[in-house]
């Protein structure tokens, strides 16, 4: 699969999930919900393109694995942090601000920044995850020193 493809599945299956996230977050009136998405949403992205790819190597496997490790910690320390403490104050105040204009903005605001956020290109530097180039391209396929570290 080539790049462009793995980059639009991951967008349109991220996107489509921040949309149900978003009825959802609606009917609890609750927009804290995205934040606990965060961590799920980068073991999400890593799988699929590791799949959608069909190569994988030591390295990817290895990649993949401490990115869901690190991405299924902070949701589960967000979910702690979160559950049952009633809406962060952050989305309150917009919610006050915004009053009934609050859905639209939260879904501009909040959800759908969500997808490209998740792997936007500027990004690649502070993720534990290789650019997608380097995944669809297979240039990793050995494990190296480093990767041990």
């Amino acid at each position: 699969m080539s790049l462009i493809n793995v980059l639009l599945l991951n967008l349109g299956l991220i996107a489509g999930i921040m949309l149900v996230l978003w009825l959802v977050s609606l009917r609890l009136k609750n927009s804290s919900i995205v934040d606990i998405f965060w961590g799920v949403g980068f073991v999400i992205i890593v799988w699929v393109s590791l799949l959608a790819v069909g190569t994988i190597s030591p390295r990817s496997l290895l990649i993949s694995v401490l990115t869901s490790l690190w991405g299924l910690r902070l949701a589960g320390y967000l979910a702690w942090r979160n559950v049952g403490k009633g809406e962060d104050h952050r989305y309150r105040t917009m919610r006050e601000r915004f009053g009934r204009r609050f859905p639209v903005v939260s879904l501009f605001s909040v959800f759908c920044p969500g997808p490209a956020s998740l792997y936007a290109p500027f990004g690649w530097a502070d993720l534990p995850i290789p650019p997608p180039e380097r995944v669809v391209k297979n240039r990793w396929t050995r494990t190296e020193a480093v990767d041990q570290l």
